[in-house]
């Protein structure tokens, strides 16, 4: 479902209010998140940190290598370029979204585009809608067959950067969790076993691949809570369950991430 936004609301029948529309299409229109992605094989790029002359520039070179689907002047200081994958390449791209996403940046936009743009539910431009002002947000081209397929160089090319991107975090993972492994000298193994957040995920079945309601929040929360009380064997029994869920490990290497850097 495509989703259409203005700054507070969503909509998937837009007037001239929405001047946003979300990158990848939806499961229903209930939010605009990440987790409510149908698709994630869209990628949106951004340069405003450059001069609209070489943004323009770049989006051609890439028109014209048949790299990219649709390029849209913002009405201000950027070109919006929209870079799309087969429908094949779901699972790669869903799996590794943020991988893509920067493999993309450094091999077309030269790492200038901004960083920001990287999650499947990022707003982008809408064409021809009206933006403050009443300057036209222009579309420069859409050309939906520009899509990048498995078979092609171009991905080959992608994918062994992404590769290269996963190696080099697996590397970053591992000495993190040398320096976790220290910080876990005080066993405090089962302690989060019964604390209510990480009870209710692990005794709540998530079976379905999507509309598991409450599914990533309650696990975010949980697994959360055993990082912060150094409980790594309750946090092995829940990342376990989260893999039997169809949960992939570089998702749950984000989560644990995420974790890291904004609450310890």
């Amino acid at each position: 479902m495509k989703i259409f936004s203005s700054k507070t609301k969503w909509t998937k029948n837009p007037d001239n209010d929405y001047k946003f529309e979300v990158l990848n299409e939806m499961k229903d229109d209930t939010s605009r998140t990440d987790e409510n992605c149908l698709y994630h094989t869209r990628f949106v790029f951004e340069c405003d940190s450059i001069s609209l002359e070489k943004q323009t520039e770049i989006a051609n070179s890439l028109m014209e290598q048949g790299l990219s689907v649709r390029a849209t002047f913002s009405g201000s200081k950027s070109i919006h370029t929209i870079i799309e994958f087969d429908k094949e390449l779901e699972d790669i791209c869903r799996d590794n979204y943020k991988e893509v996403w920067t493999a993309c940046n450094r091999l077309f936009f030269n790492n200038e585009a901004d960083t920001a743009c990287a999650n499947p539910a990022r707003l982008t431009r809408r064409p021809d809608a009206l933006r403050e002002g009443g300057i036209r947000q222009k579309c420069l081209y859409d050309l939906p067959d520009n899509l990048i397929h498995k078979d092609s160089d171009t991905w080959k090319k992608i994918f062994r950067a992404v590769r290269a991107l996963i190696a080099s975090r697996m590397v970053t993972t591992t000495n993190e969790e040398k320096k976790d492994q220290k910080s876990f000298s005080k066993n405090n193994d089962g302690l989060c076993r019964h604390y209510d957040v990480v009870e209710y995920y692990l005794k709540k079945s998530f079976p379905k691949l999507t509309g598991n309601g409450d599914s990533s929040i309650s696990l975010f929360k949980a697994v959360r809570c055993c990082m912060k009380y150094n409980d790594r064997q309750t946090l092995n029994e829940v990342l376990d369950k989260a893999r039997s869920e169809k949960w992939s490990i570089p998702e749950l290497s984000r989560i644990q991430d995420q974790i890291r850097r904004k609450y310890l």
